[in-house]
This record gives C-alpha cells, structure tokens and sequence, in this order.
C-alpha cells in the first residue's frame, strides 16, 4: 500500500495519522478528568461538607455538656443565664446545622443512624438540656 507513494506522501500520512490519535487521546483526557471532577464534586457535598457538620454538632453537644457542668459548679446567677443561653443558642444552631445535614444525600445506613440520632437529640434536649437550665 505505502511502497508506491513518494517519501514526502509517507512523511505526510503519518504524521497526519498521529495528529489525529493525539486529538483522540486529548479528547478521551479530557473526557475522563470531566468524569473524575463531576466525581470529587459529588464526595466533596454528599461526604466532606456533612462530615463538617457533624463535627460541629458534636462540638455544639460538648460545649452544651460543659456549659451545664460549669453551672453546677459556680452558682453566681449571672454566670447561671450566661450558660443558659450558650445552651439555648447552641440547642438552635444544632437544629439548623442538622437540617442542612439532613438535605444532603444520604446513604441507607447513614439515614438509619441519622434517625436514631434525631430521636435520642430531642430526648436528651427535652429530658436533660432544657431542665438544666431552666
């Protein structure tokens, strides 16, 4: 097939034949990193931004915890209304913090956890916090 054509033709097939498996291999790249950005997109809001907020709800439960403890132990009123509000401020940004939880997408186990966890929260909130500061 290519014995009949001059060295210059060869020359110019072949190099015209790589630039286009180049422009096919640049093409299936940058298929590829689309791919992988619409993938690392998805872990970031359906797994790291979650995982934040359920960071800083355990963080707002232990402030909660050390706010009531450092009640019981100093009995001055004002200091008693100081942490009592912590509380009360602590107990609706968790909510808030919760519900955005709540609206991303969740696995079957997470929801099953996330559940049992908004069940125990209301009871250890009516039950225990709000007595507590009352």
């Amino acid at each position: 097939m290519f014995t009949n054509l001059s060295i210059k033709a060869r020359l110019i097939f072949i190099l015209s034949f790589l630039a286009v498996l180049l422009l096919v291999i640049g093409i299936i790249g940058l298929s590829g990193i689309s791919k992988t950005e619409a993938g690392l997109k998805t872990v970031y809001e359906d797994r790291t931004v979650p995982l934040g907020q359920v960071a800083s709800i355990q963080a707002m439960l232990l402030q909660n915890r050390i706010a009531v403890t450092a009640a019981l132990a100093d009995t001055r009123p004002e200091f008693i209304a100081e942490q009592a509000a912590r509380v009360e401020s602590n107990i609706a940004e968790i909510g808030v913090t919760w519900d955005a939880y709540m609206a991303t997408d969740l696995t079957p186990e997470e929801k099953t956890l996330a559940d049992k966890f908004a069940i125990d929260r209301k009871s250890f909130v009516v039950e225990g916090l709000q007595p507590a500061i009352v």
